[in-house]
């Protein structure tokens, strides 16, 4: 054979190599968007393999009790005798003695040099008010531009939570002005605790109160069933296999080509299921004594069982108790000479809020997110109420707008948390609100109201009111025709 020949058969052999390589990764192509329904994107894949490998802080905010055991750790929440439950100090060092994100004792005294901002509400109020991790001091950096702070020191209390919710805010500083704390300037950033996770959370599926602390049947059982133990070991197991499967197709070569990247993705999606089934497995172990509703080893109450027939009935009533809620921290702060200001905090589920590019999508919107009927149907209810506590005098602001017109990626999870420059982004606005409202103080502010000087009829809950809230209206559903209920006994 000659070198020409040679050359030539080279050639040959290396198209078809590179034509076979070329119909094998064409083929997954088209099967990753049948299987995902969106096209297959480098960037987004290692980007779910990071957030196995690599996992965020942001998990740490908002964990579960059985993941807590499951991983054979301490306990990320800890029951405490007001507040229902505070985050375990001993878990992080960014957890102070009182366990919340925060540094500062909960205890001040009024100064007129000093000005203390107290801030409640669940992760996303959490994380912006942190001095130290999530948002670093953005709040009190953003609130120290208020001309009627700068000469003065300013003091952040953390007072919020991962997954709290009313009453829990009020009964937090209900306790501290009790205890002779002061307060000059109340912040309640809320909205999604409140509404959503009494389903995403499992207390409606066990028959308890949405009012109730979150996780409430796993916080206070201290005893696990044999059940419970054997679905915390496999949903470890599946775990320990799913970080695995990662590390190995995180490798060099595997990690480029479109085959074996589908291939994970198919693999992992099931994993993921598999721990999902173990934990609603876990979710469903009951106490053992039904007639009781104690804990397991009966030292715990779960309150008489609570059912509602549709979503409509739980979210009204969820409205209404954070109404009054926050009508009563109103009056806290006023008959104390403080300053209270409302404000519900941004979504991603409020449809028509901020544009999301594809690769915000798949980080920031899940078809099946436990969370998001809670904020398409139940977000108008608050809104709702939200304007009535406004029309009454309490200074309550709507930030579902926030992001509006924003195409920058900010939101980093399928909850409700954000990045640090959405984080500066809400820090700015509420800063901005707080000046506004002190510059026209004088006349410009109601005292203590009474609860029949807010509208909480359900005249404010009708649909058609409702839907003045949504960019759809023709096509919002009050949720009236979702079954929920009744629970059973458990």
């Amino acid at each position: 054979m000659t070198k020409q020949s040679r050359a030539k058969s080279a050639i040959f052999y290396a198209l078809f190599l590179c034509g076979t390589i070329g119909l094998i990764e064409l083929i997954p192509f088209v099967a990753y968007r049948i299987a995902f329904g969106e096209w297959f994107s480098y960037r987004q894949v290692q980007s779910s393999r990071l957030s196995l490998l690599q996992p965020s802080p942001e998990a740490a905010l908002q964990p579960s009790p059985e993941d807590a055991a499951v991983a054979g750790q301490q306990p990320a929440w800890v029951i405490h005798p007001y507040y229902g439950y505070v985050t375990n100090p001993h878990i992080s060092r960014a957890v102070d003695k009182f366990g919340f994100l925060g540094n500062e004792d909960q205890i001040q005294s009024a100064s007129p040099d000093k000005v203390v901002v107290a801030v409640v509400g669940a992760s996303v109020a959490a994380q912006l008010a942190s001095p130290t991790v999530y948002a670093a001091g953005i709040l009190k950096s953003e609130l120290k531009k208020i001309p009627a702070f700068q000469s003065k020191e300013l003091v952040i209390l953390n007072l919020a939570n991962g997954a709290y919710k009313q009453p829990q805010a009020l009964m937090t500083i209900n306790d501290i002005i009790s205890r002779d704390g002061h307060i000059d300037v109340l912040i309640a950033l809320d909205g999604v605790g409140d509404i959503a996770l009494a389903e995403a959370h499992g207390n409606l599926n066990h028959g308890i109160s949405p009012f109730y602390p979150q996780n409430w049947e796993l916080l206070v059982d201290s005893t696990s069933s044999i059940e419970q133990t054997t679905a915390f070991a496999n949903f470890r197991l599946t775990q320990t296999v799913r970080v695995w499967l990662a590390s190995i197709f995180a490798k060099p070569v595997l990690r480029h080509l479109i085959i074996t990247n589908f291939i994970w993705r198919v693999a992992d999606a099931r994993l993921a299921g598999i721990m999902a089934e173990y934990r609603a497995s876990a979710n469903k172990v009951v106490p053992k004594d039904i007639t009781s509703r104690l804990s397991h080893d009966r030292r715990a109450f779960m309150g008489p069982p609570i059912a509602y027939a549709t979503r409509r009935d739980l979210y009204v009533d969820i409205a209404r108790n954070w109404g009054k809620s926050s009508l009563m921290l109103h009056n806290l702060m006023r008959t104390q000479g403080g300053l209270y200001f409302h404000f519900i905090q941004p979504n991603q589920y409020v449809v028509g809020s901020k544009p999301l590019g594809e690769h915000e999508r798949t980080v920031a919107i899940h078809p099946i997110s436990p969370y998001r009927k809670g904020v398409e149907i139940g977000y108008p209810y608050l809104q709702a109420m939200g304007e009535s506590l406004r029309s009454a005098g309490v200074w309550f602001e709507d930030l579902t707008p926030v992001f509006a017109g924003i195409d920058q990626e900010l939101y980093n999870d399928n909850c409700c948390h954000v990045n640090n420059e959405g984080n500066l982004i809400l820090a700015r606005k509420i800063a901005a609100v707080i000046a506004a409202r002190m510059s026209n103080l004088p006349g410009g502010i109601s005292g203590p109201l009474r609860f029949d000087q807010v509208n909480f009829n359900n005249s404010i809950f009708g649909v058609r009111e409702l839907r003045r809230f949504v960019s759809n209206p023709s096509d919002y559903s009050d949720g009236s025709q979702d079954k929920i209920g009744p629970a059973s006994e458990k």
